[in-house]
């Protein structure tokens, strides 16, 4: 007798199509980067770009946490470049030194734009903590943003 395991309800078997959601903007509006200089379209060229919204005392993105650094440490010689917006919920994460803090403490080696002014937030159209935005190349080298939850933004898929 062989026995068959029943799939978890709501466990996808077969690979999604995340829908396009727009553009991937610049990342000008960050207030400061941690780990990395000042990162441009150019320096992303021929990536594929993971875009992790975060601030630091989230719950869920500290669920979150030993996913990204094991995506960006084992992917990184295939063309992933992980980057972290923490984009502060409260008033005491604004403070860099704090942010410089949580990334040290935490063991986070990505760069990290830091949006205290909310500019890549809105630029995306962002709405939650954490929302995880995929960009790949599409037709034109257009940098196509897609997002991996259904929570992201606002626009209709």
């Amino acid at each position: 007798m062989t026995a068959r395991w029943q799939a978890p309800s709501g466990l996808h078997t077969s690979s999604a199509r995340l829908p396009v959601e727009g553009r991937l903007p610049s990342f000008d509006g960050a207030t400061g980067w941690l780990n990395s200089p000042p990162l441009t379209a150019t320096d992303l060229n021929g990536k594929i770009i993971l875009v992790n919204f975060w601030t630091y005392t989230c719950i869920n993105w500290l669920r979150q946490l030993p996913y990204l650094r094991a995506w960006a440490e084992k992917y990184a010689d295939h063309r992933l470049a992980v980057i972290g917006v923490h984009t502060p919920e409260f008033g005491f994460e604004h403070d860099l030194g704090n942010v410089r803090r949580a990334v040290t403490d935490m063991r986070i080696d990505y760069p990290v734009a830091v949006d205290n002014d909310y500019a890549v937030w809105s630029a995306v159209a962002n709405h939650y903590w954490p929302a995880l935005y995929f960009a790949d190349v599409g037709a034109n080298s257009d940098r196509r943003l897609r997002c991996g939850s259904r929570a992201c933004g606002s626009r209709p898929s």
